[in-house]
């Protein structure tokens, strides 16, 4: 009965899957058939209508045609369904897959649908059924129902017809979507791609990096003697690369490939994308001897080592993907029997002997330890193509890359096979892991390091179980475990796949290729985070192994036993708690859809002797999209491995990776948090350079009960150090002064993060009041692992005459700001002493231009002083030119116009526009002195990027003679959310609310309004802003200070706030301002011209409406609207401090209302302007964000030349 009742619920079970299977089914062909199924239904409905109403019965089809007439005849409306119908269906026809995405047929169906939509309106404005009723004889009540019928008809023909033409319109609009998608996604038709009916008539060796070559004459020619092998399947050596290996393990032929550390061959795949053969080159290393035919795979025993497969360098400018996807329309079909196997003679095989005898004794020299590397599902040995012999070269041992049963060229045992041999299923887990223990002893290693991707990630951490299970026995040792986005608890085939396997319906010919697509583009889609990345030829490395003969079955078999790699919670923990103590390191994409990254912080939690590694903006795929931040990663863990001194045994250490190019260092250390003064000898929160430490040394630092937090940040383009330079010997240690103003602060940190993200220690200045409105800066920095530390130093207000907590500019009366800068200049004492008494000593100050006396802290501790400008170098070089030709001084009128000198463009101003309102107090002291310091200073840095304002920098440079880097935007060093939600300060909105706000929002409708954290805006002032937005008539977000928001416009507010409910958003206090600018939705940037704003909206791509207050900030509002062309100015001539002036002019609600329409709908000008700013934005992000962007060059020259001078003392 129990067995009846089992059978009853699988036959249940199936049949629930193949009803679930065809209802997809029947779903996708209704939505690809759908242009087809609207026209008729078109035709139908209008037929069967005017059937209806017209009563061709009562007159005839011939007494229609005869008494006809376009006002009264209701048979035309038909007729026009049916025209339209038979052209849009034609088009659609005709039309590929480039024709509908690219225009043809949905130009078709919406100027059809207009022309019968405009031919029936005219109709339904003339008609009259009039004419038909007086030639009807008919009785009085029979006229009147046919009166009424034919009354009726036409509004319902009518709306019908209207209701079809708009269907049209709307399928034709998203089956030409849907096609452009696909291009988009895949470069080339899909269908083309799938059905692989075409092979070259030779096998053609695969390159082992994707490439763009065409095919050879001599190809071409011989296609005429090919014919298509059955289904599509071929035979390994048919796939197999000119460095494929392969080996007998327990009865199956592992395909793998091996990475020397000190091999003149290439035994793997090139580290660079880039990276082709020469067309006229065997590979390095290999020989090409006379070529013979072979008809059979050449299979090594056990340990010995030898190509599977030859090579023919007439084909070597061959793609990668030609013996795949050649044309099925040009080549004929052939049979696998008629294909030719090439192959080398003795003369080739005595060379390859000798090679692979240096490398089994390459081996041997290492005492036979390696890297084994083991890929998840729907990966292969070429998924590691990028990591295998960079990775050997770094940590000098070889790296083995195999196939996993069912995937790649290992062969696929059919259920046949092992039943009459009473063997396990190959398949199973528990013989997967058999396997890779059996792998790795027939190829000689006694110590391996595992790494696992997916659920090979699961696979190596069984084997890793099961050999310390052994004993001993098991003759080989696991030094370590690498995991690579791996979960204990997902289901890695994707649900529709099960579906598909688990059908028994026409497996042959209608499940594999849905299977085929499932596989390798609807996986592959989600594992990758930038699907940039994601071409073609890299689709193709994932598809050529399902065209392996006995691929599907083996594929059958996998999904069957899928199951096996979702481990309940007990099961899991009880793994976890058997390899708890290996070393493990896992390693996570912080945009993974598939592991989420909260998963992989949860087993490396449970893990006592494990560390966590997070690579920003990368997926599922390390090894795929950030090769280099994941060899960066492996390198460090591996070469530990392999010393005495590896692992704080019983600590978790956490990595943060930022996927970022440039220079690359490296150097652990503590947690960092706060430092105050006074300050004892090292305590739980002082950041500690382990460098000082012993590692081995490890009860020393637990007895000081320090949180440590190994960092290395590195980028997946940035070049890697080798481990020797990976230990911390050669770090830098950088002292960053900011002045006490938001505008300093904010980017201060922000150039911190720059700093840290190379793995250099970083100590900011501030001071306790500052330090706690930056309380949560500090601890999301803290919490990220970034070498960062801030050393609040005491601020003396007392002894300046200032009030006490006066630590920051927006906080100090105007009349006592000088007070404010002589307290700063007291800090030089207390930051010099506490450099000196604490490790490590710094290797440079970079100082703010404000703070002159910085370089006196750096010429009493004998290290060099760089000065760091926050404003634009437009701005600083304007300054620089009017100080030294003196043009101040003959100007009279603050109001005067004159040109700025110097310039590489006419720039008029006056000099109440520059510099703004230092002369107001007695400034001239200060500014000499920051003068005299930027004069002294080693080399100057700029918070902006070459692609902004190159002509500037360079005359900039030019006119000081100094070392200038520009090495900005700095706000773009916060690369995450959290990050830029407490940029500056603890906003005072919930960010959610924000973000929930502006997705409801169309596509760049919403202007977003803030005029930084020094300016006031007076009660009058705030009533005209409002009401121009509310004039304006877009959505927007208004930032308003705490201080502005009096009892006296509070009533005012409130009233706005009702009347632009639903399309404005009110702020009051902090703003995320980055992360709003950031959001789609938000299409302009009202700003004061601050040029921390102002790079914010730039690199947001944001077009600006500049209404600039004081300081440098009419300097920035000429660069914004004069030389970049990106802004609107809202027409304000004079400085408005507001902090310093009472009486104000005032910028009108209409001045408002018209600069916003300006920017957010400004026809073919305003148009121009946003695709500026967007290309700015573009270019501000590949200056930080990517390999060779200038903004990481200039870094990595900095950090180079602050190097050569430690290095020269």
């Amino acid at each position: 009965m129990a067995t009846a009742g089992k059978g009853s619920l699988e036959t249940i079970r199936r049949g629930f899957r193949t009803a679930l299977f065809m209802v997809t089914m029947v779903a996708s062909l209704l939505v690809l058939s759908a242009p087809l199924l609207v026209a008729l239904g078109d035709v139908s409905v209008s037929l069967a209508l005017a059937s209806t109403f017209a009563c061709v019965r009562c007159h005839g089809f011939r007494g229609y045609l005869d008494g006809y007439s376009f006002r009264s005849s209701l048979m035309d409306i038909p007729l026009v369904s049916v025209v339209r119908s038979l052209i849009i269906t034609c088009v659609y026809s005709l039309c590929d897959s480039p024709a509908i995405s690219n225009g043809p047929f949905l130009g078709t169906a919406l100027l059809c649908s207009l022309a019968s939509v405009i031919i029936l309106s005219v109709k339904a404005c003339v008609f009259s059924p009039i004419s038909e009723i007086e030639t009807d004889a008919s009785p009085s009540p029979v006229r009147e129902r046919l009166h009424l019928k034919i009354s009726c008809g036409m509004p319902i023909l009518f709306l019908s017809s209207l209701v079809f033409a708009l269907g049209h319109t709307v399928v034709a609009y998203r089956t030409s979507c849907r096609a452009r998608r696909k291009l988009l996604i895949h470069r080339s038709d899909p269908e083309a791609v799938l059905a692989c009916n075409v092979f070259s008539g030779y096998k053609v060796p695969r390159s082992p990096t994707p490439c763009s070559g065409k095919y050879s004459k001599f190809d071409g020619e011989i296609k005429g003697k090919a014919i298509v092998h059955h289904e599509c399947e071929l035979p390994i050596d048919f796939l197999a690369d000119v460095d494929s290996l392969f080996i007998t393990c327990q009865g199956i032929t592992v395909h793998y490939k091996i990475s020397l550390f000190e091999s003149p061959i290439s035994w793997s795949l090139a580290l660079s994308p880039s990276h082709e053969y020469s067309p006229n080159a065997s590979p390095r290393g290999i020989s090409s001897g006379r070529l013979k035919l072979e008809k059979h795979l050449i299979l090594p025993s056990k340990t010995s080592h030898h190509l599977s497969r030859s090579f023919s360098n007439q084909f070597q400018n061959s793609a990668l993907y030609a013996p795949l996807l050649a044309d099925a329309t040009n080549s004929p079909n052939f049979s696998s029997d008629s294909i030719p196997s090439f192959s080398l003679d003795d003369g080739y095989t005595d060379v390859c002997s000798t090679k692979f005898m240096s490398l089994k004794h390459g081996i041997d020299e290492r005492g036979k330890v390696a890297i084994v590397l083991v890929h998840g599902f729907g990966g292969g040995v070429f998924s590691w193509r990028y990591v295998m012999s960079a990775l050997a070269r770094h940590v000098g041992l070889p790296v083995v890359a195999f196939d996993r049963p069912g995937w790649g060229l290992t062969t696929r045992p059919r259920r046949k096979d092992w039943e009459d041999k009473q063997l396990p299923n190959p398949y199973k887990l528990e013989s997967q892991v058999d396997l890779l223990i059996s792998f790795c002893l027939e190829m000689g290693f006694s110590s391996v390091i595992f790494v696992g991707h997916d659920d090979g990630g699961l696979l190596v951490l069984k084997a890793a179980e099961k050999i310390r299970a052994s004993n001993g026995s098991a003759n080989v040792e696991v030094k370590g475990v690498v995991l690579v986005s791996v979960s204990l608890s997902r289901e890695v085939v994707p649900a529709f796949a099960r579906i598909l396997l688990h059908t028994s319906l026409g497996k042959k010919h209608l499940v594999r290729p849905l299977l085929r697509t499932e596989i390798t583009q609807v996986i592959n889609r989600h594992a990758w985070y930038d699907a940039t990345k994601l071409t073609p030829e890299v689709m193709n490395l994932y598809k050529a192994p399902l065209f392996v003969d006995g691929w599907d079955e083996a594929l059958h078999e996998i999904g069957r036993l899928s199951f096996a790699t979702v481990l309940s919670p007990q099961n899991a923990a009880a793994l976890l708690k058997s390899v708890e103590d290996f070393p493990i390191l896992v390693v996570a994409g912080a945009e993974d859809a598939l592991v989420p990254l909260k998963s992989s912080q949860a087993m490396a939690s449970k893990l006592v002797n494990s560390r966590l590694v997070a690579i920003s903006s990368c997926g599922h795929l390390p090894h795929e999209e950030c090769p280099k931040a994941l060899l960066a990663a492996l390198s460090p863990f591996i070469t530990r491995l392999l010393s005495s001194s590896f692992a704080l045994h019983g600590r978790r250490a956490i990595y943060r990776f930022e996927n970022r190019g440039g220079h690359v260092g490296r150097r652990p250390f503590a947690s960092f948090g706060t430092h105050r003064l006074p300050l004892l000898p090292v305590n739980s929160r002082a950041a500690v350079s382990l460098q000082s430490l012993p590692l081995g040394n490890t009860h020393l630092i637990q007895k000081r009960r320090l949180r440590l937090s190994f960092l290395n940040l590195v980028s997946a383009s940035a070049t890697i150090i080798r481990p020797s330079t990976m230990n911390g010997d050669s770090g830098l240690h950088l002292v960053v002064v900011p002045l006490m103003a938001h505008g300093h602060l904010i980017p201060a940190i922000d150039m911190a993060r720059l700093f840290a993200e190379r793995g250099i220690l970083v100590s900011v200045v501030t001071t306790p009041v500052n330090a706690s409105r930056i309380r949560a800066v500090i601890r999301g920095i803290d919490e990220s692992g970034l070498p960062i530390r801030f050393v609040e130093l005491p601020f003396p207000c007392a002894q300046v005459g200032l009030p006490e907590g006066c630590e920051h500019v927006d906080v100090v009366p105007p009349h006592l700001f000088a007070n404010f800068f002589r307290a700063t200049a007291l800090l030089r004492l207390p930051l010099e002493s506490y450099l000196r008494d604490h490790h490590p000593r710094p290797s440079c100050i970079v100082a703010d231009v404000w703070l002159p006396w910085t370089m006196e802290v750096a010429r009493a501790l004998r290290v060099p002083r760089l000065v760091c400008h926050w404003i634009s170098s437009f701005a600083v070089l304007c300054y620089h030119n009017i100080r030294r030709q003196r043009v101040r001084e003959s100007i009279s009128d603050d109001s005067e116009p004159f040109v700025v000198p110097g310039l590489p463009d006419r720039i008029v101003t006056t000099r109440a526009q520059a510099p703004g309102f230092f002369d107001a107090f007695g400034w001239d002291d200060i500014y000499a002195q920051s003068v005299e310091a930027e004069e002294t200073a080693g080399g100057l840095v700029l918070n902006s990027f070459d692609d902004l304002e190159p002509s500037y920098i360079d005359k900039y440079r030019e006119a000081t003679g100094k070392k200038v880097w520009a090495i900005g935007p700095f706000c773009l060093g916060n690369r995450d959310r959290a990050s830029k939600e407490v940029r500056g300060s603890q906003a005072s909105v919930d960010a959610d609310r924000c973000m929930v706000w502006l997705d409801s929002m169309q596509l760049r409708s919403v202007v977003y309004v803030s005029f930084g954290s020094l300016t006031q805006t007076q009660p009058s002032q705030l009533v005209e802003i409002g009401e121009g937005l509310e004039e304006s008539g877009s959505p927007f977000i208004w930032v308003i200070k705490d201080r502005e928001r009096t009892p006296a416009t509070e009533t005012w507010l409130s009233g706005l706030e009702g009347r632009t409910k639903g399309r404005g958003l009110v702020i009051t206090g902090w703003a995320p301002q980055a992360l709003i600018l950031s959001h789609p939705a938000i299409g302009g940037f009202v700003t004061h011209c601050g040029w921390n704003s102002a790079l914010e909206g730039i690199s947001a791509g944001v077009p600006m409406i500049t209404w600039p207050h004081f300081a440098d900030q009419f300097l920035n509002e000429k660069l914004l609207v004069q030389v970049l062309k990106t802004a609107v100015p809202i027409g304000v001539e004079a400085p408005i401090t507001y902090v310093f002036d009472k009486a104000v002019a005032l910028v009108k609600r209409e001045d408002v209302s018209k600069a916003v329409r300006s920017v957010m709908d400004g026809g073919e000008e305003g148009e121009g302007r946003r695709q500026r700013a967007q290309e700015l934005g573009k270019k501000a992000r590949k200056a930080v964000d990517e390999e060779g962007g200038s903004s990481q060059e200039n870094l990595t020259h900095l950090l180079d030349y602050v190097s050569k001078l430690c290095q020269a003392k």
